[in-house]
């Protein structure tokens, strides 16, 4: 929460997330209000317990005129707590983990950037998938694709999307030539391949060399993304404001 108050919201502005003035820009109150309308923070009380003296957390639809410590597993009376009393927040779910839910964030950023920036007729899509050789002396490592994306055109041309992505960690050169040797192995003439890597950040000059490594010799298949494509309401509505370049994604490519 504190976190959330300490940020600026200013290049989210227009965003509206509930009903207010048209004049009027987004703020820390109206960010924090739909996280709680969306599940994402469960609203609760603190107690100390009257037996073990520690303080322990529950949720509102937990709340009774007696509840049981966490900790010693206690009935405490409540009564007497709640007057000076005020309301705790804790994460839910896959949002209560920590390292961006061990990964899934920047994926499901990175998902939902391409679906909505997607110009194909079919989005085919699968996370977390193990790719595996079949028989010894194989090209291709054992490795995992944080997702695969299969798209088609009007034409019936396939387009494969196989990828890495971060947090804050380093692309090392093993998630680079993991992925190679995965989009080699498909037939050009049959699948266009592309290798995606995306951050919660920028990238460093030595990934941005190792990602280069993964470039097809005749054609572009390396996309990268950063932060500022995933926040984005258009994939390159950051970038065009440093670079000659347009908002709308036109292809793969």
């Amino acid at each position: 929460l504190k976190v959330i108050g300490e940020n600026s919201f200013k290049k989210y502005n227009r965003l509206f997330l509930s009903e207010r003035s048209i004049d009027q820009d987004l703020q820390v109150d109206e960010v924090f209000c739909h996280l709680v309308n969306k599940g994402i923070f469960n609203v609760g009380l603190e107690f100390r317990c009257s037996n073990c003296e520690l303080k322990f957390w529950n949720s509102l639809n937990e709340i009774s005129s007696n509840v049981v410590c966490e900790f010693c597993g206690s009935e405490v009376k409540i009564a007497n707590q709640l007057e000076r009393n005020s309301w705790r927040y804790r994460r839910s779910g896959i949002f209560g983990l920590e390292d961006h839910q061990d990964g899934g964030v920047p994926v499901v950023l990175t998902m939902q950037q391409l679906q909505a920036n997607s110009f194909h007729d079919s989005f085919l899509y699968t996370t977390s998938m193990s790719i595996n050789p079949k028989s010894k002396g194989s090209a291709i490592d054992g490795c995992e694709s944080d997702f695969v994306i299969i798209t088609s055109d009007r034409s019936g041309n396939i387009s494969l999307i196989i990828s890495e992505c971060k947090t804050k960690k380093e692309i090392t050169d093993k998630d680079v030539d993991n992925l190679i040797k995965v989009a080699n192995a498909f037939s050009a003439h049959r699948i266009k391949t592309y290798i995606l890597f995306s951050k919660l950040e920028e990238f460093t000059d030595v990934e941005i060399e190792r990602c280069k490594r993964a470039q097809d010799p005749y054609r572009n298949r390396v996309i990268i993304l950063t932060s500022r494509e995933l926040e984005s309401w258009f994939i390159y509505q950051e970038r065009e404001k440093s670079f000659e370049i347009k908002k709308h994604a036109s292809g793969w490519d």
